[in-house]
């Protein structure tokens, strides 16, 4: 499976995110001596949470879980890598696109095979 932690820690590693282990502590506990100028992806048994500035970002509460692994991600490498992989829009300096250019768009895309 390509979402083990061991695939996921080795691609952290490809982007220059260091992994350490956690001492035994919940998710709640980590907030509360966290860096509140990075961002972590906390790895817990079989699932990841986001902390940010100390916040718990989450679909659940996973705050009473055990820590198992850290990723830190300064805000100088969320910035290095936003701009490299999801770089700002380049203004074109036109608001939308005219009709006859936007339906030969679709042409293209809808003859393009699957």
């Amino acid at each position: 499976a390509w979402n083990t932690v061991k695939n996921i820690t080795a691609a952290l590693a490809d982007l220059g995110i260091e992994v350490k282990a956690a001492s035994r502590e919940t998710v709640n506990s980590f907030t509360k001596h966290c860096d509140t100028g990075a961002s972590y992806v906390v790895f817990v048994a079989k699932h990841a949470v986001a902390v940010v500035n100390g916040v718990i970002y989450d679909t659940w509460d996973s705050s009473r879980r055990f820590v198992k692994l850290v990723a830190k991600v300064s805000r100088e490498k969320f910035a290095e890598l936003k701009a490299k992989y999801n770089p700002e829009p380049k203004w074109t300096g036109e608001r939308f696109l005219p009709l006859a250019k936007q339906s030969r768009n679709l042409r293209r895309h809808l003859k393009k095979p699957a």
